[in-house]
């Protein structure tokens, strides 16, 4: 009785539109890191809270750590001189992610110039992590090269992360012909996994094919490794069990005429997502370049991946097509230019979300400033942030939204559920969430005692309501709880059958607050975004 009294006022519920018009969105911040001295940023990525980048001169690489204050400004708050007599021609020859962040470590791929035992001096690279300590600075360990080696040098080329796994793909010289004559060079995809100690070690080593003049790109997540070879049409998927092994698990291929040998130039892994660009891609007879998705059954392994979707780029004033793509909790950020044109070309970007038909759509298009030269491949998708670098000089940051619901009215008279769904990134896994409403508009909002944030909602009698079940007992099943350890939460907003006619033509509105439960003081980390939801008779 009390319930149906208090609701009686409720004029509107707002949520996430996701089948409205994308979106645009400027960035954040423009991070300048040649603040720091001359030199090229080669690579970025984000943990969804912070940047890190990895920036080369002529003289050395070095891996630089920007942090965001609590006004929103971003500053550099480390910064560590991984090698010296750096050769940008190395990295440049086998350059596939070379820095993945997740949580409060950075795994990245250096470059130097080193002298072997026969007084043979060459070019090399090596793959490292670094921790982030409460100081400021960075802890860096060195996985060992592959057991059972023999090879006189060793240059590591795509890296990839999770935390407490690293995957490195090297390439090895048995001999002085490294690169020259097959039976002297080699290319090995390695596990490893953190011991408890820091350390890592090995946990199994596999050769790929050899071939003179290619190189192999590689990414990783969960208990997937996916590898291409450059110049080949095909990306090769393994399965990683509990312990580390690796296993084949099936190779992905274009099921259209449309695709090319270009397919796997770039290509994304999350959970049972692969997301495998193809610039060369065309649609009838105009090129337009594409992303091909490829899922698997949740908890499955083995050939059990099925391509689900060619997604394109939206719009292409100018015949730019698809050349890169990140993943980020099931959305994709697809990125898009002119290959053959000026460098000042704009960039476009769609990030993508599947619809409740299973639709790929866009739901924001990412802008660059006027001017802005295109940017370097392999940034960062995190959560509801966007990090990628541009003219090798700035780092941009996008916010994209972390919170979802499908656009899809729902009827008073036959009830019905609107689907919310929280996708700070897994840098949030844990932390505390609060989801309110309001019934009168985003703003100007609610802001948050001890931080620069507004909750984008008006505080009136919804809110109130609210606040008053967070633990249960409103409109929002599960109002409350802890983020996934992959970085989102599902939840809904529900009206039964014979809701009170009153409330048909209203719009009603949501967002969320996270707490983080692991600080002293349990502090505000994240506000979301509003998303809205329509009522009809």
């Amino acid at each position: 009785m009390r319930t149906t009294s208090f609701l009686a006022p409720l004029a509107v519920v707002a949520l996430a539109v996701v089948d409205a018009p994308a979106q645009t969105v400027a960035p954040t911040t423009a991070v300048d890191t040649s603040q720091w001295g001359p030199g090229h940023t080669e690579g970025c990525a984000t943990n969804g809270r912070a940047l890190a980048t990895f920036r080369v001169t002529t003289t050395e690489s070095d891996l630089e750590l920007y942090e965001e204050d609590a006004a929103g400004a971003w500053t550099r708050t480390a910064s560590k001189q991984l090698a010296s007599a750096f050769d940008p021609f190395l990295y440049f020859s086998f350059s596939g992610r070379v820095v993945s962040f997740v949580g409060s470590r950075i795994a990245f791929v250096r470059g130097s110039t080193v002298t072997d035992g026969l007084g043979h001096s060459s070019s090399s690279s090596s793959a490292g992590i670094a921790t982030i300590d409460g100081a400021g600075s960075f802890s860096v360990t060195f996985p060992p090269k592959p057991s059972g080696w023999g090879q006189l040098l060793s240059s590591a080329g795509s890296v990839g992360f999770d935390g407490q796994r690293c995957m490195v793909v090297r390439y090895a010289a048995a001999g002085p012909l490294f690169g020259i004559d097959p039976n002297e060079s080699k290319v090995v995809l390695t596990m490893y996994v953190d011991d408890g100690s820091g350390a890592f070690v090995e946990t199994d080593s596999i050769d790929l094919d050899f071939v003179i003049g290619n190189i192999y790109l590689a990414e990783f997540d969960g208990d997937v490794v996916a590898v291409h070879r450059v110049g080949s049409p095909s990306v090769d998927v393994y399965d990683i069990d509990a312990q580390g092994h690796l296993s084949p698990a099936q190779t992905l291929v274009a099921s259209d005429p449309g695709a090319s040998t270009s397919f796997g130039s770039t290509f994304a892994v999350e959970g049972d997502r692969i997301v495998v660009v193809d610039p060369a891609a065309t649609i009838g007879v105009t090129t337009t370049g594409a992303a091909y998705v490829f899922e698997r059954p949740a908890g499955s392994s083995g050939s059990s991946w099925s391509e689900t979707a060619k997604v394109t780029p939206t719009t292409a004033p100018n015949g730019e097509v698809a050349v890169d793509a990140s993943l980020s909790a099931g959305r994709i950020d697809l990125v898009a230019r002119d290959p053959l044109g000026p460098l000042t070309m704009p960039t476009l970007h769609d990030v993508f979300r599947k619809d409740a038909s299973g639709t790929w759509i866009a739901t924001a298009q990412l802008v660059l400033p006027s001017g802005t030269a295109s940017e370097s491949l392999y940034g960062g998708f995190e959560g509801h942030r966007v990090a990628r670098s541009f003219d090798h000089r700035y780092i941009h940051v996008y916010e994209v939204g972390s919170l979802a619901g499908e656009d899809v009215p729902i009827s008073v008279a036959a009830g019905g559920a609107q689907s919310l769904r929280l996708e700070p990134g897994n840098a949030y896994a844990n932390h505390l969430y609060f989801v309110f409403g309001s019934i009168s508009g985003t703003s100007p909002g609610v802001p948050v005692p001890d931080t620069p944030w507004t909750l984008p909602l008006v505080h009136d009698v919804y809110f109130d309501f609210t606040t008053w079940t967070l633990f249960g007992g409103g409109l929002v099943a599960q109002p409350s709880g802890l983020v996934g350890l992959d970085g989102t939460v599902e939840t809904q907003f529900a009206i039964w059958p014979g809701f009170p006619a009153v409330f048909a033509g209203l719009t009603v509105h949501h967002a969320y607050v996270l707490l983080d439960s692991f600080a002293p003081g349990v502090p505000v980390s994240h506000v979301s975004n509003a998303v809205s939801v329509q009522l009809l008779p």
